[in-house]
């Protein structure tokens, strides 16, 4: 049908030449070919619009081909009539968008199924390890090379290109950047998420054509979800839940803060092999300034794993903790210096979580009614406690045993005379978990 067609064009094209050559421009003929010509292309486009949905998609890029030949040049392919679909000798570019749409409409439910079934393939599958010991899956490959075939297979075809491009972007946007977060949300494998994290990163530098930030920010999802995760372990509820239960024991040994940091030396170890060595390293290593002050995903794993120590240890101590003596005070002392000893930002960055901890052994360890209120105020002035916990610090100073009951009565009137906390101080302290506190004893149970 198009080869026919192709040669009536021909036999009206010499027809146009020869009418404009003859006639002057005011002679209506010169109009009249012109018209008889494009109304014949709209013709033979029309006819097997009708035909297109039994058309395969290698038949329809054959008609879009004929039609680029023909002079038909669809700009905005498959897009409204609004972005300008008309043809560049005056064909009214509907005429071809219904092969663009069908085409795309296609393209769209496949390539977003084939991407569906990698990424299950990849939370399902065994992570493997490359040569530094980053875990990754076949994934990204795979959907790569996907996405670089859909602009193969369109070929020179200057206006499929540009649509085809189009509708990539909008999947990779809207569809898989939008499923990784999903699906992060939930998982629980340690091993599994480092690998999506890493992925992450590998698609954003496969697909930097498309200019899209949102695999950064997912990556950046994945490292912070398997710093919460490690937290979900039974092991930990049943250690944090127990932390302060045995004053005693606790004050005494100090052995549950030793099992604590070990076990979270060895995640954060484990961490910085699978997600890379951390940015500063690796920058330093590259000569690379630039990123040296830019925090890699180990780091963002890592500083996650240590405020969640953080937020857990201070929820199971305000609502744990029994008996407030000199030995409850050296005990947490001794906790702290571990802490910062095992746990202390690599970065040399202000961790807030072990400032606040530091700032309730101070408030705790106070020895007059100005001190109180002195510590007090550091804690409102840090953010990192919510209104929550700071009930709850409030009543722990009856827990004081040298203190008596007026002394009591003297420091919390005293604490009550502090101007109120901001509303942001209530709503969200700098750590989750500070500012509900109940939130955290749920969890812990």
């Amino acid at each position: 049908v198009l080869g026919e067609a192709g040669r009536i064009l021909r036999g009206m094209a010499v027809a146009v030449d020869r009418v404009e050559m003859c006639f002057p421009e005011r002679y209506r003929i010169r109009e009249f070919v012109r018209n008889e010509s494009r109304a014949f292309k709209e013709s033979v486009l029309e006819i097997l619009g009708g035909y297109s949905e039994d058309m395969s998609n290698g038949d329809i890029l054959f008609v879009l081909d004929w039609a680029a030949d023909a002079g038909v040049d669809g700009r905005a392919h498959g897009a409204p009539a609004a972005d300008g679909v008309d043809g560049a000798d005056g064909v009214d570019g509907a005429a071809i968008a219904v092969f663009a749409d069908r085409y795309l409409s296609r393209m769209d439910r496949a390539l977003r199924n084939w991407l569906k079934n990698i990424l299950t393939a990849d939370f399902e599958g065994e992570p493997k390890s490359d040569k530094k010991g980053q875990l990754f899956t076949p994934g990204p490959q795979d959907m790569f090379r996907l996405i670089e075939e859909q602009e193969r297979f369109v070929g020179d075809n200057a206006m499929m290109r540009a649509g085809v491009r189009r509708r990539i972007r909008a999947i990779l946007k809207e569809f898989l950047i939008e499923e990784y977060r999903r699906r992060i949300d939930v998982e629980e494998n340690l091993e599994v998420l480092c690998a999506v994290c890493n992925n992450l990163l590998l698609l954003d530098d496969l697909l930097s054509e498309y200019k899209l930030d949102g695999f950064k920010q997912r990556a950046r999802d994945a490292a912070v979800r398997c710093g919460r995760v490690v937290f979900l372990d039974p092991g930990f509820a049943e250690l944090f839940g127990g932390f302060f239960a045995d004053d005693e024991g606790w004050k005494k040994a100090g052995a549950r803060t030793g099992s604590l940091m070990a076990t979270l030396e060895d995640f954060m170890a484990d961490f910085r092999v699978w997600l890379g060595p951390s940015s500063a390293a690796a920058a330093a290593a590259a000569d690379d300034a630039a990123n040296a002050a830019q925090p890699g995903m180990g780091d963002v794993c890592v500083k996650e794993v240590v405020d969640g120590c953080c937020r857990y240890y201070v929820a199971s101590l305000l609502s744990g903790l029994n008996v407030i003596d000199s030995a409850a005070i050296d005990r947490m002392d001794d906790d702290l210096s571990r802490m910062r000893d095992k746990l202390g930002n690599e970065r040399s960055e202000r961790n807030v979580g072990l400032d606040v901890i530091e700032g309730i052994r101070e408030f705790f360890s106070s020895d007059s009614v100005e001190s109180f209120v002195i510590g007090w105020s550091s804690l409102l002035d840090s953010g990192g406690l919510g209104a929550p916990a700071l009930g709850l610090l409030q009543g722990l100073v009856h827990k004081r045993v040298d203190l008596t009951r007026s002394d009591c009565r003297e420091i919390l009137a005293a604490l009550h005379e502090l101007p109120a906390m901001s509303t942001e101080t209530v709503n969200s302290g700098s750590l989750e978990g500070f500012v509900a506190i109940q939130e955290a004893n749920e969890g812990l149970r």
